[in-house]
This record gives C-alpha cells, structure tokens and sequence, in this order.
C-alpha cells in the first residue's frame, strides 16, 4: 500500500494516522526467500514538519514463516517492528537512498521490510535447544535418535588412522 505524501504539502505542522494493510508475502534475505504476513495493520503516522520535510514513525507486527536453519521443520516467527524515519522530499538524492519512498509517495510495505531487515537475526530455530539433522542419515534428532556413530576422530591424528586401517585393525 502507498501512501500519497503531496496531500500534506501545504499544510505545515500537519499529521495524519494511518492503519494499512500489508500486502508483501515474501520478501529475499540472505540470498534466501521467506514468507512474511502482518495479521494486523501497519500503524503509520506521518507528520509534515514544513517545506517537504517528514518524520514517519508507526508499529507493525509482521510474522516471517521459513523452515528452521537446523531441522527443516517449519517455523514461524514474529516480529514487533517500531519504525521511524526522517527525510526531505526536496533532496533528491536523499530520497533515492530510501527503499520506500518513491516520488512522492511511501510505501508501507517497504517502509516495514526495510525495519525487518535490520531486525532479522542470523539463523532462525524452532526452538533454543533445537538438535537439527544427523549428518548422516539425516534423521530429525529433535523427534529421535537415530543411532548413528557420530564420534569425530581428532584431525591431528588422521596419519596414525591410516596406518592402523591399512593393516586391518580397528582404533
């Protein structure tokens, strides 16, 4: 959704409130696409200091749904989002730094994804404590133990491993 800026041009020291809908259901990160939905509004207040200069502030409270970067299973997590900006339509190239302002215009979507961008963490987990895929069979570890030797042998000791393998005998 877009929000026409021009509308406040002439009124200095005005502000409107904005309840819009969010209407993005993915977005890339990372090289990686995740599915986002807000289940409310996108609160936005928009307040017109003078001659083209803005503050925009609001709330949003988005949920991104992706699989778990440890055991694939899906997840979805939310994210309480305050959002807040400053420009000035009359600088050009200040604006054309901004992902969500085109013209004279804002777009909420964008204004709220550009704010999940700098809250979206490393990895995201179904849980704390999640134990992820044996890296042998693949096996979900949080559901079950899968019995696979999962033992590492220490790197610095590979040589004497070989010769002891080479000559039939097991470590």
């Amino acid at each position: 959704m877009q929000i026409e800026l021009s509308v406040l041009f002439d009124r200095n020291g005005a502000a409107c409130e904005y309840d819009e809908t969010f209407e993005a259901e993915e977005f890339s990160f990372g090289g990686r696409s995740f599915g986002v939905r807000a289940d409310k509004p996108v609160h936005v207040r928009v307040y017109h200091r003078d001659r083209g200069r803005f503050e925009v502030s609001g709330t949003a409270l988005l949920t991104v749904v992706t699989a778990c970067d440890r055991c694939l299973e899906p997840v979805e997590k939310e994210f309480p989002l305050e959002l807040s900006a400053e420009f000035d339509l009359n600088d050009s190239a200040e604006c054309s730094e901004l992902p969500f302002i085109s013209g004279s215009k804002l777009d909420v979507d964008a204004f709220a994804l550009d704010e999940l961008y700098v809250n979206m963490p490393v990895s995201i987990l179904c849980r704390d404590d999640c134990r992820g895929l044996c890296k042998k069979c693949g096996a979900n570890l949080n559901i079950s133990q899968c019995g696979c030797d999962t033992s590492i042998p220490d790197p610095r000791l590979a040589d004497i491993f070989k010769i002891y393998n080479s000559a039939g005998k097991e470590v």
